[in-house]
Parts: C-alpha cells; structure tokens; sequence
C-alpha cells in the first residue's frame, strides 16, 4: 500500500533514524520531537507549555533524542540559560549568497547527504510533490537550495508545491524562483508563504481579468500585472468588486480599459470601500444627499428641465480625469 503526505500549504521533515527508535520512545518523547521538527525556534518553556509537560520532562526529551542523533543543539545557542535549539535539518548558514547555484561533484553530493540529516528526505518529497524522478543535476539544484542559499527543507518544498499547482513542474523553475526570493531578502518559511499566497492570488485574479476584459492571449505588462497585484492584494477587491469595476468602464468608456477600471478602484479604496454591498449603498446614498427639494421643485416646475444622475455626474468626471492622464 502506498500512502502519499498531503502536504499543502505546511509541511516539515521527520529524519527517518526516527523509525529505529519508535518501540522505545514514550509519548511525551515523540511529541516533543515532532514539536521539535516544527518549530524554527522556541524555549524549553514555551515547549514544554505547548506539549502540556513539565519544563524538566521536556530538557530530557530533548537530551534523548540529541544523544541518539536525531537533532543536534545550534552552537550558537550553547550555554544560554533558556536553549533554543534547532532540527539538523534547519542549522543556517552565513554563506555569501549568489545569483547562480554553485556546481557539485559527485564526492560533494555524497558527502552532503551524508553529513545533513533529513536531506534525501527532502529531495524525496519534492520528487513527490511534482511526480518526477530528479535527474543528478537536479538533485543538486536542490541541495544547493539547502546548501548555499541556507534554505529551509519546508521552505524548499513549498517552492515545488507552488510549482506544482501552478503546472510549472520543472527544477529550473523552482530554482530561478528561489534565487529571485532570496534576491528581495524573502528567506523564512512565513515570508514565502505570505508572498506565494500574494503571488497566486494574482494569477487567479488575471485569469478572471483576462476573461472578463477579452484580453485574449496579450501577454501582461508589467505595469497591468502590479496593478491586478494592487487590486486584489493590496486593496483586498474579490472579483465581484473588479467585474462592477468593470460594468462602469465598458459603459463610461465603450471599451475594457484596465487604466480606466484602475481609477474607479482606487476611488472606492480611497473612500474605504471593502465589499459590493458597500460601494452600491455609498452609491444610493451619494445619489440620496445630490437630491434636494429644491432640484425637486425646479425638475417638476418645467418640462424642459434637464434630469441629473449622479451616477452620470461621477463617471463623466472620472472620464474626464482619465482623459488629462492619457
């Protein structure tokens, strides 16, 4: 039977030494191991309340599974008087970052793998992740993600799952990606998570956006691309709030213009609008408060009397606007 770890979003490394010593481990010593392997940094305190034992039981838990190997102590950290401690697999590295991956011999690639715990694990579950057998030169791609950027196992495999869902299912890929991350100082699991989650949103919002303004297959600038960015990230616009973005401009302009909807977005962020149901009541009330009695009185009084929409009144300003900018 196989069995396949569905990873998602969050995911860390189990070094498989583990499995020798799981008829004799107690519970208490298997949590704080799986608590251990989970966290990048924490106290014997803060760990020993989260697993619900004493701060004594947790330091020997601890010392069982560095004694066995396991997990090591980050030196760093040695004769502090509350120790945080590290996964073999999560030790950093001050090493001098490039924008290209170095090359590994065959005696490196052996030697790394034997002296970094969880390492084949880790190349194992990215093959996994994108359904693929690694070549040795992607093997080492990988490990030079670990090795030379100081990458984490679980930030390494995130990169492949984001390959993944979005069918980019290549070791190039993952590696330009990376070495753009580390570029912009995106090196902790938490940051890539917070900019991938940015990064997909995005392209799901330009897929509806491509759709919907019959873009076609026009590549997207980057300019449109910073400003779908802006809309559905930055503004928090979902795209019911983007398509009545829309409806105004095909029917202020005649067109599908990006620039346009643009502006009528960022008039609605301006005036802190967050839902459709929130931009349609300012609306009535903009058009409640432009009706006065006296209008009333003049609009009844004559036959002739133009009629004013306020609607009409805030596109034909808006077009005005967008006009002077082009």
């Amino acid at each position: 039977m196989k069995i396949y770890p569905e990873l998602g979003r969050s995911a860390f490394i189990v070094p498989t030494s583990v499995i020798h010593h799981l008829g004799s481990a107690s519970g208490s010593e298997l949590a704080v191991l799986l608590y251990v392997l989970s966290k990048n940094n924490f106290t014997y305190r803060d760990g020993a309340s989260a697993i619900g034992i004493s701060e004594k039981a947790f330091r020997e838990a601890i010392e069982h599974w560095t004694e066995l190997k396991v997990i090591s102590r980050d030196p760093a950290d040695e004769g502090a008087d509350d120790t945080s401690l590290r996964t073999l697999e999560r030790k950093q590295k001050n090493t001098k970052r490039s924008s290209s991956l170095p090359a590994y011999t065959t005696e490196e690639t052996a030697k790394f793998l034997e002296t970094n715990a969880g390492t084949a694990e880790i190349i194992d579950s990215c093959e996994n992740i994108i359904g693929k057998i690694f070549t040795t030169a992607e093997t080492n791609i990988v490990i030079g993600l670990l090795d030379h950027l100081s990458l984490s196992g679980e930030y390494v495999m995130l990169l492949f799952a984001h390959a993944a869902k979005i069918d980019k299912k290549s070791v190039r890929y993952v590696e330009k990606l990376a070495l753009s991350f580390v570029d912009r100082d995106i090196t902790r699991y938490t940051e890539l998570e917070a900019e991938l989650s940015a990064l997909e949103l995005t392209e799901d919002t330009l897929k509806f956006i491509r759709k919907l303004f019959g873009i076609g297959r026009r590549v997207f600038t980057e300019k449109e691309k910073n400003m779908v960015k802006m809309w559905c990230v930055d503004f928090g616009f979902g795209n019911d709030i983007i398509e009545k973005a829309y409806e105004i401009t095909a029917n202020t302009t005649g067109g599908a213009s990006l620039s346009y909807a643009n502006k009528v977005l960022e008039n609605w962020h301006n005036a802190e609008l967050k839902t459709l149901d929130e931009i349609e009541k300012f609306s009535e009330e903009f058009n409640s408060k432009k009706t006065s009695p006296a209008k009333d009185k003049l609009k009844a009084s004559s036959s002739f009397a133009p009629s004013f929409d306020s609607d009409e009144f805030f596109e034909s300003a808006l077009k005005r606007s967008f006009d002077e900018d082009i």
